[in-house]
């Protein structure tokens, strides 16, 4: 009897470090991360969303793209689960952004944009793990977690630690070919599938409250939405120098259309409401279009 108790013990055990063994991947389509950003005095969200796959050179890239930017910012990932490591491509040239696979003691050489002579310059820094332990995401899986560090001052945006399948806690270091050294990037939650799996316990919201509107035609100005953010119903105003019709879109963070409908002219005013209470609380897009351009774009905050 003890030592078929033994056996069913062992083999519990067994499945157990299985699962702790098994690797949890960063980039997947269906994953999203939101960051807060502290730019001088200004804080705000960001966000940043796997889009798609693309093959170069024989190679399956992720694309995982700031939603709120231009397609400059366009990463392409690529992830080796054996190797439990995620590859970034620059300029034809892969380099490593992440690796799960270290312990306690290893040191390893990653990249990222830092000021030099007023420009930016990507550079090489060795980082080495000080601390390796685990989280509990907000579904119960344990990750692994690597705290780094590295051996220059200057280099804190490689300073978080690394989480995995959720990356790091200041972001992903190249943001785009032309980041911002000023802004500080930190991770505020993370989701796949639309399911939240992950939130920083040093900020109380996945979301922060400077919203930023675009304009990018001179045809058109003075976008306001309002309440902003809202619990139900968002109020849409534009000043445009024509009466040529537009149309208000709102988008979730993957660019799929919620909600359509054109603005109603009022002089040199157009205006519409929408209602969002049937969507989830999150972070939208809003779009003015006209002539199947986009016009003008906005953040909207659902809680």
């Amino acid at each position: 009897m003890k030592k078929h108790f033994n056996l069913i013990a062992l083999y519990f055990f067994a499945l157990i470090l299985n699962a702790q063994s098994q690797y949890l991947p960063l980039i997947e389509d269906g994953k999203e991360w939101n960051y807060r950003i502290d730019y001088g005095n200004n804080t705000y969200t960001d966000s940043m969303s796997v889009i798609g796959d693309s093959i170069i050179d024989g190679h399956l890239y992720k694309k995982v793209i700031n939603v709120w930017a231009s397609m400059d910012s366009l990463l392409l990932l690529r992830e080796d689960t054996a190797a439990r490591q995620v590859y970034f491509l620059l300029d034809s040239i892969e380099y490593i952004l992440y690796d799960f696979s270290l312990e306690l003691g290893d040191s390893v050489t990653i990249y990222t944009t830092l000021p030099g002579n007023g420009d930016l310059n990507f550079s090489p820094f060795q980082t080495t793990v000080s601390l390796v332990d685990t989280i509990v995401d907000l579904n119960n899986i344990h990750r692994k977690r690597l705290w780094l560090n590295t051996q220059t001052a200057s280099s804190f945006l490689i300073a978080g630690p690394w989480i995995e399948g959720i990356g790091g806690e200041t972001g992903f270091v190249p943001i785009s070919n032309n980041i911002s050294i000023n802004l500080t990037p930190n991770l505020l939650c993370a989701w796949n599938d639309g399911v939240q799996i992950y939130a920083n316990d040093n900020y109380d919201s996945c979301y922060y409250r400077l919203v930023s509107v675009e304009t990018f035609s001179k045809d058109i100005s003075n976008l306001k939405t309002y309440p902003n953010p809202t619990k139900d119903f968002i109020n849409v105003s534009v000043t445009v120098e024509n009466v040529k019709p537009h149309t208000v879109v709102i988008r979730d963070l993957q660019g799929k259309i919620l909600r359509e409908q054109p603005l109603l002219n009022n002089g040199t005013e157009q205006m519409a409401g929408l209602e969002l209470q049937a969507l989830p609380n999150g972070m939208y897009l809003l779009e003015i279009r006209s002539d199947g351009r986009v016009e003008a774009t906005a953040k909207v905050i659902k809680e």
